[in-house]
């Protein structure tokens, strides 16, 4: 090889030299650039984690709130619920018994102004049919008479 030759090579070895330090330089920085994204999401996961921890405090002191409640409320309607619902069942009990006794004189009366109403009509129909019949005597004698 000559000496043209040797530097050929030479400054062929140095640029892929260089092409290679370039593609590390790349892949170090997509590398820091990842370790910074991933150090952002692991802060991110830490924030929601001591979110998540709260509200799960805070859903536990809630649950307790709400059983204290409900058994106050159970203990309340104890105590209350049955005079009340006496007074509720007697007040229900005497509009049924009222509305009962509507209905059923609501019944006679209606049954009452039916039969009624059917003798009306039967007594029109009986003087209608006299009422056609004296007509018809009246046409018979006018026919007489002509």
């Amino acid at each position: 090889m000559t000496f043209d030759d040797n530097n050929e090579l030479f400054d062929l070895m140095n640029k892929i030299s260089s092409e290679i330090n370039n593609k590390f330089d790349g892949i170090h920085f997509e590398i820091t650039t990842m370790k910074c994204a991933i150090s952002n999401l692991n802060n991110k996961i830490e924030k929601n984690n001591t979110l998540l921890e709260q509200i799960s405090k805070d859903l536990n002191l809630f649950t307790e709130h709400e059983n204290l409640l409900t058994e106050e409320i159970i203990k309340n309607k104890q105590n209350n619920d049955t005079t009340i619902l006496n007074d509720k069942l007697n007040n229900l009990e005497n509009e049924i018994t009222n509305l009962s006794a509507a209905i059923s004189n609501l019944s006679v009366d209606s049954s009452h102004k039916l039969t009624t109403l059917s003798n009306d009509l039967n007594f029109i129909t009986h003087k209608m049919q006299q009422a056609e019949k004296e007509l018809f005597n009246i046409k018979n004698e006018l026919k007489i008479i002509d």
